[in-house]
């Protein structure tokens, strides 16, 4: 499961100006790039700038490698000609050095368009040169290339999803400047200079839920430092967000006391029992508003969520379970859990709390009746259970002081046990993808 944080929709944190993309979505058929995204990477260079008529050669390929063109190692053609933009102001981020290099070329710099495909790939601009209609002034962002790469002298830039830019005009931007007089470009290039900024580098979860409500906070500071414009598209809707993340942030930085590598059997009346090993992240990956999965999370307005769901990779074998990226969606499992337990005793805590297995069809045994029953259950699972109990959490674990923890999930019809799900931690070792 990929997850995006609703202020991660709302200013991006998805590509460098479109183009990088985390493996958890190369598995999904399609990519979508947000238009505020190209503004919060920190190897981009934001300027209020102005489309002219006047195009330049394309330039020398770009290598696909590691940096803001994506992961592969084949080189990817530039397109014949480029649109040529007049800078009118650069962001107080910009190096002095490339200041002077744009003085010293009247003003004007070279953006070359790249394309991208479903799996956020970049590809070859093959439309038209000036992609921007004449004299279109607004908020631009772009990735410099190094001096050598540049077209003559004149300073030169990488774009991905051209059709984003610039701010306000592109049609991108459409619904996101509903309800009043939008920011200008000028008054969203001084909101993005205020808020931290890097790079699309893979890191830890931790390190990156963080950054989020380090870049939630200081626009939140921005927005009470600029009253007249905190009502205003699309700062607006970016607060609203950015105060709901803030609210949960704290959720989602918890170590969950049932994290770890799990081994679990499944039993299915008259199938094989089958046996896997799940390992979770050490901290929710979603939130669960409420125990029946009726409430929405956006919807809480300030009420503690019921629980959270880890996501967890799935093998056959416990050796196999130390990989560094998101697993495809038929080796995933999820654990989800209750934040507070049900019981407490001297020895022991009882949690609402739950194993979703039935997805994981790689790490099935090849018996056709197996494969059968995981797909019926992956959608009827929440039929068989039983009435009182959570329909986010229906078993139970019980930890013990020594760090020991069982699960037990039982499904039913009426009388009849349709599948039973037992699970052991077997270590507290957590599933850190970067």
């Amino acid at each position: 499961m990929w997850r995006i944080s609703s202020l991660t929709a709302a200013i991006g944190a998805l590509a460098l100006a479109g183009l990088a993309a985390d493996d958890a979505l190369a598995h999904k058929s399609f990519c979508s790039i947000d238009p505020f995204g190209g503004y919060t990477n920190k190897a981009a260079t934001l300027f209020i700038g102005v489309a002219t008529a006047d195009s330049l050669p394309g330039g020398a390929p770009v290598n696909r490698g590691p940096g803001p063109l994506g992961r592969d190692s084949l080189a990817l053609a530039a397109p014949p000609w480029s649109q040529v933009v007049t800078i009118e102001r650069l962001s107080t981020s910009a190096p002095t050095s490339l200041a002077k290099a744009i003085s010293r070329n009247s003003e004007r710099v070279l953006l070359i368009p790249w394309v991208y495909g479903p799996d956020c790939s970049p590809g070859t601009w093959t439309g038209s040169a000036l992609w921007m209609e004449p004299g279109t002034r607004g908020f631009f962002s772009g990735v410099l290339r190094p001096k050598e790469k540049w077209v003559g002298d004149v300073p030169t830039f990488d774009v991905g999803a051209p059709f984003n830019l610039p701010y306000p005009s592109s049609r991108s931007f459409e619904r996101y400047l509903r309800g009043g007089p939008p920011l200008t470009a000028d008054e969203l290039m001084s909101l993005y200079d205020s808020l931290p900024r890097w790079t699309f580098e893979r890191t830890d979860r931790l390190t990156s839920l963080k950054r989020e409500q380090e870049k939630r906070s200081a626009l939140i500071d921005w927005g009470e430092r600029h009253p007249g414009q905190a009502n205003r598209p699309p700062l607006a809707a970016m607060l609203t967000a950015a105060r709901r993340e803030s609210s949960l942030a704290p959720y989602y930085l918890r170590s969950s006391p049932l994290a770890g590598t799990w081994h679990f059997t499944v039993e299915l009346p008259g199938q094989e029992t089958v046996t896997m090993y799940g390992r979770t992240q050490e901290r929710a990956t979603t939130l669960l508003a409420s125990h029946d999965g009726k409430t929405r999370i956006w919807e809480l307005d300030g009420a503690a969520p019921f629980g959270y769901s880890m996501l967890m990779v799935m093998t056959r074998s416990i050796h196999d379970l130390d990989i560094p990226r998101w697993p495809p969606p038929q080796r995933q499992g999820y654990l989800p859990a209750a934040f507070e337990p049900e019981l407490v005793t001297p020895d022991s805590m009882v949690w609402g709390a739950s194993a979703e297995l039935f997805g994981a069809q790689a790490v099935l045994p090849e018996s056709p009746g197996v494969r059968k029953e995981f797909a019926h259950m992956r959608i009827a699972a929440r039929a068989f259970i039983s009435n009182g109990r959570p329909q986010n959490a229906p078993g139970r674990i019980i930890t013990k002081p020594d760090g020991s923890a069982r699960l037990e999930l039982v499904y039913r019809d009426i009388n009849d046990v349709v599948a039973t799900i037992r699970g052991e931690r077997v270590s507290t070792t957590v599933w850190n993808p970067r």
